[in-house]
């Protein structure tokens, strides 16, 4: 396997992360009713303020659509 550059993929989801997951799923799905949640993504995110240097880099967590499936 090649070595590649960046953040070691080596992580746990705590009972709490699944928790909130969880919650964040089922908002996504009350605003989208017709097209729900199917998929959930985790992924590292760097966010720059445009007026500063600073950047915050955290954990972000996401869904595809059920719609989206054929895709994903």
């Amino acid at each position: 396997m090649a070595k590649v550059d960046g953040l070691p993929v080596n992580f746990t989801i705590s009972e709490n992360a699944k928790q909130a997951i969880e919650l964040l799923r089922r908002d996504w799905d009350r605003r989208s009713p017709d097209d729900p949640a199917a998929v959930p993504m985790i992924g590292w995110g760097i966010f720059k303020n445009r007026r500063e240097e600073a950047k915050l880099e955290n954990v972000v967590v996401s869904f595809c659509n059920r719609s989206q499936l054929p895709r994903v």
